[in-house]
């Protein structure tokens, strides 16, 4: 877990991306809460009694969540295929922050290994046979494959766009 918040190397995918920003948007709302609501309160009435816990406890946070952010917004371009640099594009202003949120939410990453590590491993058809072994169910009988094997044979004439062949 730590390795996931702490270390920029590696891929995550979008939904772990969205998860993670979540949590740490939960987080900074409690820590506002207690911890800034103390700041706040004293800082317009008596400045001199904020309590120097609460400094450092924002302060400490404020540096972690810097760094967390950072790591997995890395990761993210990492499974996108790109390089951690890409991070910089969000100080580009009005359009930078708008490009990295949609690039970073709303876009798959890439399928399969890329540079920066390997990809998601969606085939679980061995997984499925080691679970019905365990339960003593019998194997179920290969499907035919819903796309075609070969390749459509060409009819001549010139190619035409969306069209195999």
């Amino acid at each position: 877990m730590l390795g996931l918040l702490f270390s920029p190397s590696g891929r995550i995918g979008r939904g772990k991306w969205w998860l993670l920003n979540l949590g740490l948007f939960i987080c900074t709302v409690v820590v506002i809460f207690f911890f800034g609501l103390d700041l706040f309160i004293h800082l317009e009435d008596q400045p001199e009694n904020i309590s120097l816990t609460s400094i450092l406890a924002v302060t400490l946070y404020l540096l972690v969540l810097i760094w967390v952010t950072f790591c997995i917004t890395v990761k993210r371009y990492h499974d996108r295929g790109k390089s951690g640099w890409w991070y910089l594009i969000q100080y580009i202003p009005f359009v930078g922050p708008i490009w990295a949120f949609i690039e970073l939410g709303f876009c798959a990453g890439d399928y399969g290994d890329n540079d920066y590590g390997d990809g998601p491993d969606m085939d679980i058809e061995d997984d499925l046979k080691a679970l019905r072994a365990l339960s003593g169910q019998q194997p179920v009988a290969a499907a035919a494959p819903a796309y075609r094997s070969a390749p459509a044979a060409n009819t001549g004439g010139p190619p035409v766009f969306g069209k195999r062949g």
